[in-house]
């Protein structure tokens, strides 16, 4: 998936995508990455998803105890408004009552 957002585009592939989606909405905009295994079973795979988006400013992690914590930037809201946006006009979702 490619999109662009204030002029900055972005490829994604159907899990950064999707992980973006599940912060985006979740409550607080905060997931844990063991949460994030629900897209991606191996949670190395997920911990590299996660460290990608962090190093385009789309998320960043904070420890909470022993659990890591991913959590949207407003950047990475923007974005990810603009992929739910994207998946509605496609028809990969549909429009909420």
């Amino acid at each position: 998936m490619e999109i662009e957002v204030e002029g900055e585009r972005y490829q994604f592939d159907w899990r950064e995508a999707a992980i973006l989606l599940a912060l985006y909405w979740a409550r607080f905009n905060a997931l844990t990455l063991a949460r994030l295994r629900a897209i991606e079973e191996d949670y190395t795979k997920v911990r590299s998803i996660i460290e990608n988006l962090e190093q385009r400013g789309l998320v960043e992690t904070v420890r909470l105890g022993r659990f890591a914590v991913a959590i949207l930037t407003e950047k990475g809201k923007r974005v990810a408004r603009a992929i739910e946006e994207e998946a509605r006009k496609s028809g990969l979702l549909r429009k909420q009552n």
